[in-house]
């Protein structure tokens, strides 16, 4: 966040040189505006109360309460509701993890959307605490994100070789876990940061909540915390 804002500042004060030399800054601003928005809009978004956000999106609980992956996140306060789909998807190639965003109540589509999923196996955990998770064989996390929209989907990534995870690989050893964040009236004061998280999978009938949010806390969040800060 400080980068983005110093960045900004340095912009500020090169098109002001550049004026008082009466110099054209037209292609020094376009290259500079370009370059700044390279940066990821997430890191803008949470600069008026970055705290709470950091600390609402480090402890995030997925949740999965219909068993099914799928829940409806209501934001009520904003006028925003949220359907979002985790699912641990098996077909003749292979299993896949997918998160899938949709906005199904909403004042205007958000101006980021962003959505991070994986698919984990072999997974054991510090019981009794289940503050951390060690997944052996699979662990692989993709992304995904919108700019105005009113969906996303996210799709775990293939191995080196171009792989899933093998399809005879026994369903009670595997899982998947997504998390999102919506931003509305991105750097504005009265901007609107909502986040959520989703879980599904065989490895988490038991214990489910206590080991998603251990996967969530070793493998999704630095993922999370990445995009919004760089």
């Amino acid at each position: 966040m400080k980068k983005i804002t110093l960045s900004a500042a340095i912009l500020a004060m090169t098109m002001m040189g550049c004026s008082d030399m009466g110099v054209d800054n037209s292609v020094a601003s376009a290259n500079d505006v370009k370059q700044e928005q390279s940066h990821n809009s997430l890191a803008k978004s949470v600069n008026k109360d970055w705290s709470s956000v950091y600390y609402r999106l480090h402890t995030m609980q997925p949740v999965n309460p219909n068993g099914n992956g799928l829940h409806y996140f209501a934001f009520p306060e904003a006028a925003i509701g949220i359907n979002f789909h985790t699912r641990d998807d098996l077909d003749g190639d292979g299993w896949e993890a997918q998160g899938e965003l949709y906005v199904a109540d909403k004042p205007y589509n958000p101006n980021t959307i962003y959505v991070a999923t994986g698919l984990f196996s072999d997974c054991t955990f510090d019981e009794p605490y289940y503050t951390t998770a060690n997944c052996r064989g699979w662990k692989l996390v993709g992304d995904a994100e919108g700019k105005n929209v009113s969906g996303v989907l996210a799709v775990s990534p293939r191995n080196p070789r171009g792989q899933k995870l093998s399809k005879d690989k026994f369903y009670m050893e595997v899982g998947a876990v997504s998390a999102f964040v919506g931003v509305w009236n991105e750097g504005s004061p009265a901007e609107v940061v909502e986040n959520g998280a989703t879980y599904h999978g065989g490895m988490f009938e038991d214990h489910g909540d206590q080991k998603a949010r251990a996967i969530y806390r070793t493998y999704i969040w630095p993922k999370v915390r990445d995009k919004m800060l760089y």
